[in-house]
């Protein structure tokens, strides 16, 4: 089973308040990069000025990555993942979320691993 982690990116830090505007993104992904992290997947959205990731690094360097979001102050939360190719065709999500929602199964995030045609 794969590890995923969810990632605040406004919300207290050690040093004050990181809001989720303009260069959050950049902001995390320059901390994640300068280690050599690569990042295989990943998701996200905001609502009313909260923003928050989904990211899925190479197995191998997970565990850096759990302690680099620590060390910079980054609110972080590590879930298990596991991933589901669906076809590309009108309800096969709805049907794979009705047999995960039937097992008692709550999804905390859905990254899209799609590769572009």
């Amino acid at each position: 089973m794969r590890r995923q982690f969810l990632v605040a990116l406004a919300g207290p830090t050690r040093g004050g308040f990181r809001t989720a505007g303009p260069g959050a993104l950049a902001a995390l992904a320059e901390t994640i990069s300068a280690q050599g992290i690569n990042i295989r997947a990943i998701g996200g959205a905001e609502i009313g000025g909260t923003g928050g990731l989904a990211l899925m690094v190479n197995d191998d360097q997970e565990d850096g990555l759990e302690q680099l979001l620590r060390s910079a102050g980054y609110t972080a939360v590590e879930v298990e993942s596991v991933e589901v190719e669906l076809e590309d065709r009108p309800g096969a999500l709805a049907e794979v979320a009705r047999r995960i929602a039937d097992a008692g199964v709550n999804l905390e995030s859905i990254p899209d691993h799609r590769r572009p045609r």
